[in-house]
């Protein structure tokens, strides 16, 4: 893939270019942070529940395409559906 001068800082996508603030990366970087973490922390609390193995994966697919949906509702509200980052 070639960036033809792309900084470091250049995202491409979608036939555009946008650049990421340095103060949006920290924002990015923390936000993935969080994320792992309730992610971690809702695989812990959901691993001390009776429930057997494939049902726990059954419930978080659940949660991650309901988390998905939402966020792609929320791009085709706004005029598209490419990336929501």
């Amino acid at each position: 893939m070639d960036l033809q001068g792309a900084d470091r800082n250049t995202k491409v996508g979608m036939n555009k270019r946008t650049t990421v603030s340095e103060l949006g990366a920290i924002g990015y970087a923390l936000a993935g942070f969080t994320f792992w973490v309730l992610a971690d922390s809702s695989i812990k609390l959901v691993g001390q529940s009776g429930l057997p193995a494939y049902e726990m994966v059954a419930f978080l697919g659940l949660g991650m395409a309901v988390f998905l949906e939402a966020g792609w509702l929320c791009a085709a509200s706004q005029g598209g559906c490419g990336p929501i980052a």
